[in-house]
């Protein structure tokens, strides 16, 4: 039997927040995993795959090698790490990324230019 609830768009407005929330502990998780299958990569003596970064997001991908280099970097040497790792992002769109990535606050820009992971 349906739930009867009180006010229809309170319900939605629940709904959506809670729905918010989940797609940013699914993102964060997704991040998490990259991460922990890079230093995996690297503690075996091999280097990440090319295919596990050409299958991540950008964000992801942005936020797994911030991750992995543990300070703070400027947006050509993410460019130069995704590179490394298979990638070819434009450095624009590495920037509009961690632009987006820091407005989510999965990153945080310790001075201008500069991003590290949170």
């Amino acid at each position: 039997m349906p739930r009867i609830v009180g006010s229809r768009s309170g319900r939605i407005a629940e709904l959506e927040a809670e729905r918010a929330d989940w797609c940013e502990t699914v993102a964060q998780g997704h991040a998490r995993i990259a991460a922990i299958d890079t230093e995996l990569a690297e503690l075996r003596g091999g280097i990440v795959s090319v295919s596990a970064f050409a299958t991540m997001s950008r964000t992801d991908a942005i936020v797994a090698v911030l991750k992995r280099h543990g300070g703070a970097l400027g947006p050509r040497e993410i460019q130069v790490k995704l590179a490394e790792a298979g990638r070819d992002d434009r450095l624009n769109k590495v920037t509009a990324t961690l632009t987006h990535l820091l407005k989510d606050g999965r990153v945080k820009r310790p001075s201008k230019g500069f991003y590290r992971s949170s």
